[in-house]
């Protein structure tokens, strides 16, 4: 190997430079001894920042969605309701008009994902009816239509959705009741009479068994936090359909219509189920949709009727809410010089100034993932998609895609991802592009994901591309290989 004499001066000069200046966030020049790979040199490559309004996400397409509010003093407000499809129960009978009924409950079991205060807010929570039919394809922006009457509501100090919160509920299994328990759920009382006037026994029988017909009459249900009657900062959280479990519970007793000694009372115990992703059979919607509503602050609202340049903050927010994108303006002036990327790192540090406030919590992960020439999502090669079918990497230089980065390091306050294959890539040609995209993930996401995060909140101000304190860097560890003769 050989070295050229410009760039060996270039780089004492550089670390000249540096060590005359002060660097609040300890990143920059110099090389940890366990990183250090002799002969090398390393540099910081220059990028520029930007906030983005994130694209709107199908929430049914998810195999759990997001629900809750969230009063944010930096980002401003967010209401996120959840419509929920009711479909036909395999045993629903007609109700009589002499019937009992014992129970009407909305039964929602908790998903995976959680953000915000779980200690000093509270949640009243409101049901009504949809006042259009439920739709399966839905965008996470659709505001539903809503009847006034509430048919159900609770009020809560916290969500019980932790492994530990499992409940003891009665049920009528084999003509008696019995107390099982049941997983973490919300379960919500509805208006009984409600119920009966939607299933009585002078509907059509059709009307209560086929799928088209019935959502046309229950149309559906619509979840949704009062804030008036809430208290505290609030926060996000998310359900998950269950086969067999969610949707709406109902236990009726009726006389079975026969007379003599024949006559009795049965006991019907049903489920009104909320269609569950069914992965086995090739895909298909749950019967949930997240409905969101924000209000941005009037600083975010101005950067996104802008150009989006962050210089000094880079805004990230869940669910599909603000995405940051970083450019490289001069990676091009790198190619050509025959350069064996070592190791490349973007590190990210959180803005504490910014962050400062009543409610301080950074989103626990963050994802990275290019566009390519149309505009489509794709990940780099250090967080590769895994084949579905072998279980593998689609880019085998992935291997250790679980260290790809993004994960929230409360000291020193950072995120960092490692993106070495992709410099490698940029620099020899094989990926085109100098631009990289940065938003929330949920936590309980396998994988690397490209796409708006619908099944978790999270948020956090990083420092752009020109903040004094936590200036965002792409620090690269390389060696110039010898041009070939």
């Amino acid at each position: 190997m050989k070295y050229g004499y410009k760039d060996l001066l270039t780089l004492l000069i550089s670390l000249f430079i540096f060590a005359g200046c002060t660097n609040p966030t300890g990143i920059g020049l110099e090389v940890a001894p366990e990183d250090q790979i002799e002969p090398m040199f390393t540099d910081t490559v220059s990028l520029l920042t930007y906030t983005l309004e994130d694209d709107s996400m199908q929430s049914s397409s998810s195999n759990q969605t997001v629900f809750g509010r969230l009063e944010d003093p930096i980002f401003g407000t967010m209401n996120v309701g959840l419509a929920l499809d009711i479909a036909p129960a395999a045993n629903v009978k007609g109700i009589r008009a002499d019937a009992e009924i014992d129970s009407v409950i909305l039964v929602l079991p908790y998903g995976q994902n959680f953000y915000g205060d779980s200690l000093s807010s509270t949640y009243h929570l409101t049901v009504r009816q949809l006042a259009e039919p439920f739709i399966m394809n839905a965008y996470a922006t659709k505001q539903w239509d809503v009847e006034d009457e509430v048919i159900g509501s609770r009020t809560l100090n916290r969500y019980a959705y932790k492994s530990t919160d499992s409940l003891s509920i009665s049920r009528h299994v084999d003509g008696k009741d019995t107390v099982v328990r049941v997983g973490p759920q919300l379960r919500i009382p509805l208006a009984k009479d409600f119920f009966r006037n939607m299933l009585n026994e002078s509907v059509d029988s059709l009307t209560l068994v086929q799928n088209p017909m019935f959502r046309n009459r229950i149309k559906g249900l619509y979840l949704s936090v009062d804030s008036n009657a809430s208290t505290g900062i609030g926060s996000l959280m998310s359900f998950m359909p269950v086969e067999g479990l969610s949707g709406v519970e109902l236990i009726y007793r009726q006389s079975n219509g026969k007379t003599g000694e024949d006559a009795g009372i049965d006991t019907i115990r049903t489920l009104l189920p909320i269609a569950a992703v069914n992965y086995s059979s090739g895909g298909g919607f749950m019967g949930m949709s997240s409905s969101i509503d924000r209000q941005y602050t009037p600083e975010i609202t101005e950067l996104l009727n802008g150009s989006g340049l962050s210089p000094e903050q880079v805004y990230l927010q869940a669910p599909a809410g603000l995405r940051g994108k970083i450019v490289f303006p001069e990676i091009d002036q790198l190619k050509g010089r025959n350069l064996l990327i070592n190791k490349a790192e973007l590190v990210l540090w959180v803005d504490q100034t910014a962050m400062e406030g009543p409610f301080t919590q950074a989103a626990p992960r963050l994802t990275l993932y290019r566009e390519d020439i149309a505009g489509r999502r794709q990940n780099i090669p250090d967080g590769s998609e895994i084949n579905p079918n072998t279980g593998m990497p689609l880019d085998m230089r992935s291997l250790n895609y679980l260290n790809f980065g993004g994960w929230y390091q409360p000291s020193p306050q950072r995120y960092v991802f490692y993106v070495t294959s992709y410099i490698q890539d940029v620099l020899q040609g094989k990926i085109n592009g100098n631009e990289l995209y940065i938003s929330p993930a949920a936590e309980s996401d396998p994988f690397v994901p490209i796409y708006p995060s619908i099944s978790s909140g999270g948020r956090v101000v990083l420092g752009g591309h020109a903040n004094e304190n936590y200036r965002m860097k792409l620090n690269l560890y390389y060696t110039e290989v010898e041009n070939p003769s």
